[in-house]
């Protein structure tokens, strides 16, 4: 019986993303889990490619990670626009980078009617957040309407495979949770996101990111299940922490988790027939 929801179910994502305290528990497995000694978040900015001076808005920005952990490598100039459907997001997002001195724009925004005009940002950011729109193809014209003509989307995602071991973990911490990191009905991955985009932009490229998790804290990982699973009830906390150690006996101590995460750079974005434009009026 998979217990999944669609990632982009509005209950499913209202739940996970009502504020930080979720997202905070999954960031913090992958920072003190991840092999890769280069961080997530310093190697997507090393994929971003504009000038100092030009305007940029984040769809979904969470709380400001990926202007957080690069804040020794940004430049006062850039017209940043950080946005969220979340207000308690976006209000962390602004409480976080006020310790960077980072002059930023702060917004709640839908991503499905961005409220600027067309032509207007040099580049869009959509940090894993497109698939959890729902309606990517609305989105997506959005997006290529406030792009100029020579403006780039970066939109990461993850791949099929991303986390798949967790799956296995379901299994054992409840039979009816079989499935429930299934990510099959996933709408912008990395297998089908450059055929998503097509329609809209007609240079697509997409870049890996390679990386795992080795997991030896019980506590990280139960604290990250437990975030992510939505309305259902999982067992108590100690009954995963119990299983869990278990598990880490039968593997020497310690879990590994495969990810497979990247990011597409999208140009040349292409006008949408009937797209209607919106006044900027959330940001002076």
């Amino acid at each position: 019986m998979a217990m999944n929801k669609k990632m982009n179910d509005p209950g499913f994502v209202n739940s996970q993303y009502q504020d930080s305290g979720k997202l905070n528990a999954r960031i913090r497995l992958h920072q003190e889990c991840s092999t890769n000694p280069y961080g997530w978040h310093r190697w997507l900015f090393d994929m971003f490619s504009f000038p100092d001076k030009d305007r940029v808005l984040e769809l979904g920005c969470g709380s400001g990670d990926v202007w957080l952990e690069n804040s020794d490598r940004i430049k006062q100039g850039r017209d940043l626009i950080l946005s969220d459907r979340s207000l308690n997001m976006v209000a962390q997002a602004r409480i976080n980078l006020e310790e960077t001195h980072y002059t930023a724009q702060y917004a709640g925004i839908d991503a499905g009617s961005i409220p600027f005009i067309s032509d207007s940002m040099d580049a869009v950011i959509a940090n894993h957040m497109l698939y959890h729109v729902g309606n990517l193809p609305e989105t997506l014209a959005e997006i290529v309407r406030i792009l100029k003509p020579e403006g780039v989307l970066y939109a990461s995602t993850i791949g099929l495979n991303h986390m798949k071991e967790l799956g296995e973990l379901m299994d054992r911490l409840d039979p009816l949770y079989s499935g429930y990191f299934d990510l099959v009905d996933i709408s912008f991955s990395l297998e089908n996101g450059e055929e998503v985009m097509k329609p809209f932009f007609s240079d697509i490229r997409m870049h890996r990111y390679t990386d795992s998790l080795d997991v030896k804290d019980p506590d990280l990982l139960a604290d990250y299940i437990l975030s992510s699973r939505g309305e259902q009830l999982l067992p108590e906390k100690q009954a995963v922490l119990d299983i869990l150690r278990r598990i880490m006996d039968e593997h020497g101590g310690s879990i590994t988790i495969h990810k497979d995460s990247g990011v597409f750079t999208a140009r040349n974005p292409q006008g949408m027939a009937g797209v209607q434009d919106s006044s900027s009026t959330c940001c002076p």
